[in-house]
């Protein structure tokens, strides 16, 4: 996610509660408490707390997330922290990330494993 393509911004003097969605890119520094799903990328930023699940294309988390979250790329930066469990093609977690919950990969293998 760039500012170029960013459609939305949570700055961390808020605090909102309900379901968010669109096909955008978000930005969260703020509190949010519910269900974010989105088509286009989440950045949880050093300031930011989700407490629900997220789903979107993309999720990187400097921040906490306390809920599932889904994606096709998931990504806990360093600072980072998701307490639930993660569902992504492609998992990345930084020095510095935590993650308390399962990761379950959606993987193509070969027939002949």
């Amino acid at each position: 996610m760039s500012e170029d393509t960013l459609t939305g911004f949570l700055g961390p003097e808020l605090s909102i509660s309900g379901t968010l969605g669109g096909s955008g890119d978000l930005r969260v520094d703020a509190r949010f408490d519910g269900e974010v799903r989105l088509e286009g990328a989440v950045f949880v930023g050093p300031l930011g707390v989700v407490r629900g699940p997220v789903v979107a294309r993309s999720v990187s988390v400097a921040g906490r997330v306390e809920g599932s979250v889904s994606g096709a790329d998931v990504a806990i930066l360093e600072g980072g922290r998701i307490t639930g469990d993660v569902r992504a093609q492609r998992v990345a977690l930084d020095d510095g990330g935590t993650l308390d919950g399962t990761i379950e990969m959606d993987v193509d293998l070969p027939e002949e494993l």
